[in-house]
């Protein structure tokens, strides 16, 4: 390979790690593939800059063999992360399927889950709606295998929170932005009763200062004809 300006070449690293495809200046840029002989990874297939992974790539994981409950033996599956990278980790939005079937589709931060995702689970349970820090925390939605849902808020910690209304956590056919308008109407009706019930107790305080004011003109009319 030339050591200087746009080439092609392989890398051996000390870590025993192999780069093979485009290079600047004998530096990884450009599309290229990374195997990786320890570690979680396997391999990296996609772009480069400045030797890091950056850019739309693959990233395959060496845990890619499953026991299922029940089979009688070993189930070869794919465990793998598509999408966007940036300075050697997954950033923006991706893919990840892992090797028992559960999968994840949205943002990443940072190599974290975080933002907006939706993530289905081995045993088919789906969650739609705000990650972070690979949790689910913030407004979102689970559909359960049996067809249920859950609609509410996710506090982080295990705990969640059904949206104000009746049966609103029973609502089915609802997307995380139908969730989002439905909690922004709910707070406008609230305060349009709570403007009404000031109106009320307004309309409720005149009306007895006009009673008082009546009565005290019916008792002075009395006094004055007793006169």
């Amino acid at each position: 390979m030339n050591s200087r300006g746009k080439s092609y070449g392989t890398i051996n690293y000390e870590d025993g790690s192999i780069y093979e495809g485009e290079l600047m200046n004998g530096i990884p840029n450009g599309m290229g593939r990374k195997t990786y002989p320890l570690g979680f990874r396997e391999r990296y297939v996609g772009q480069f800059i400045n030797g890091r992974e950056h850019g739309k790539g693959q990233t395959t994981y060496r845990n890619n063999s499953f026991v299922a409950p029940g089979s009688a033996g070993v189930v070869e599956r794919v465990d793998f992360h598509a999408g966007l990278y940036e300075n050697g980790m997954p950033h923006g939005k991706g893919n990840r399927v892992w090797n028992d079937g559960s999968s994840y589709e949205g943002d990443y931060l940072n190599g974290y889950l975080h933002g907006k995702g939706k993530h289905t689970s081995a045993e088919g349970k789906v969650y739609e709606g705000d990650i972070r820090d690979n949790g689910m925390e913030g407004l979102g939605k689970i559909t359960y295998k049996n067809g249920e849902f859950f609609n509410g808020f996710f506090l982080g910690d295990g705990r969640r929170k059904a949206l104000h209304g009746p049966q609103r956590s029973q609502m089915k056919g609802l997307s995380a932005e139908d969730l989002k308008e439905i909690q922004k109407e709910e707070e406008e009706e609230n305060a349009a009763l709570g403007g009404n019930k000031r109106r009320q107790s307004k309309q409720r305080q005149s009306k007895r200062r006009r009673m008082k004011r009546q009565s005290k003109r019916q008792s002075k009319r009395r006094q004055s004809k007793r006169h």
